[in-house]
């Protein structure tokens, strides 16, 4: 059904309407299905629910039992997540601490899809936090739909949060999913700096570093904003591991434009670029404009910046090398080399040898040599 969410690991209290497995509802709210408005639907049987969803005629099988709310996701609502306990053989806990987005970006159909931005409570996420850890995770890693935003609907600051996330007791490291620029303040950054249990990584989408493609896509800063944060970010954080996300052949995109956004990557130390040829997406503002760049130049551009990206990368892992850094050890090993896994706090991807035994540790790890994909250590 398009335009329903199915919701996973988290309890959203709103009045609900609900169902039986016979998927018999009030005819009042039978338009709901027909994708007339944006609804979220949740479960503990994602597969069989978007199952019947697609084919609401179909019986629920033999021994099918559960129970379907559905709600209306613009109405005021409270947003809860359900603690993370087991994530069948990872060894990194992903916290959503807030849901839903305020933004308009033109591109974007979040807003429809997920609604106003909502934050779960800070008592609920400290203690979610805690059962994780207590499970035995190493590495918590906060998430949101739009995270820098969380608190705002409650007249709290996500700094305020992250303070007391890392002050927690235990053998953990915490890490900031993607942050839009202006949600960056200067109390996260000194955090970052100050505190070893977080890790020094921003991912800070850009999309484009053309002032005029930006305001297309209804972006809230501008090309010199970004730089200023990026550039305070970098001067704060030694080591910073600085990631992003870039589209390529936006309506109205010229050569001036993606020269505009080329420059600006190439001036900035991102250890790695997400980078996307636009493509229409229906019921956006952006759907309404002319795709004008050629799909193969919009190929061209993609792949000028993933070279440019793939060289920096390569570049800014030389300058670490004959350094030790912590590494989180994957529970899954390298499969080209067999080797075991993992990430340094600042994103950098090291392979190195040793025993099943490091696996889901935090172990110290003297960085060694520098290919394409990786950095190769030895355990210290």
């Amino acid at each position: 059904m398009s335009g329903t969410c199915i919701m996973g690991a988290m309890r959203e209290d709103r009045a609900p309407v609900r169902w039986n497995k016979r998927f018999i509802y009030p005819k009042s709210q039978r338009s709901l299905i027909q994708g007339k408005r944006h609804y979220d639907i949740q479960s503990n049987t994602h597969s069989l629910i978007k199952k019947k969803l697609l084919n609401p005629g179909q019986p629920w099988g033999k021994n099918a039992s559960t129970e379907i709310i559905i709600s209306d996701i613009h109405k005021k609502r409270i947003f809860r997540t359900i603690p993370v306990r087991n994530f069948q053989g990872m060894t990194k806990a992903f916290i959503k601490v807030q849901t839903g987005c305020d933004e308009k970006c033109s591109f974007c159909t979040v807003v429809k899809a997920r609604g106003k931005s909502v934050s779960d409570t800070r008592e609920n996420i400290i203690y979610n936090i805690q059962q994780a850890v207590t499970s035995g995770f190493k590495e918590i890693t906060l998430t949101g739909i739009n995270l820098g935003t969380w608190g705002r609907d409650r007249n709290e600051t996500f700094s305020s949060l992250v303070r007391d996330i890392v002050e927690l007791p235990g053998d953990f490291r915490v890490r900031l999913s993607s942050i839009n620029p202006m949600e960056i303040d200067s109390d996260l950054i000194r955090l970052i700096a100050e505190t070893e249990k977080l890790c020094s990584h921003l991912h800070i989408p850009l999309q484009s570093g053309d002032d005029e493609t930006l305001k297309t896509m209804h972006r809230n800063y501008n090309r010199s904003q970004y730089l200023e944060v990026v550039q305070r970010a970098i001067t704060a954080i030694p080591g910073l591991g600085l990631g992003a996300d870039v589209i390529v052949g936006f309506p109205g995109e010229t050569e001036e434009g993606f020269e505009n956004t080329r420059k600006l990557i190439e001036q900035l130390p991102f250890s790695y670029l997400h980078v996307f040829s636009y493509s229409p997406r229906r019921g956006t503002e952006a759907y309404q404009l002319k795709d004008d760049v050629p799909g193969n130049l919009k190929k061209q551009r993609n792949q000028n910046l993933t070279q440019l990206a793939n060289h920096k990368a390569f570049k800014l892992r030389e300058n670490f090398l004959r350094q030790q850094e912590i590494v989180l050890i994957e529970n899954q090993r390298d499969k080209k080399s067999g080797w075991l896994k993992g990430h340094t706090g600042n994103y950098i991807p090291v392979i190195v040898e040793g025993s099943d035994s490091l696996k889901n540790n935090l172990v110290p790890v003297a960085l060694q040599r520098v290919s394409e994909h990786q950095v190769t250590g030895c355990v210290q």
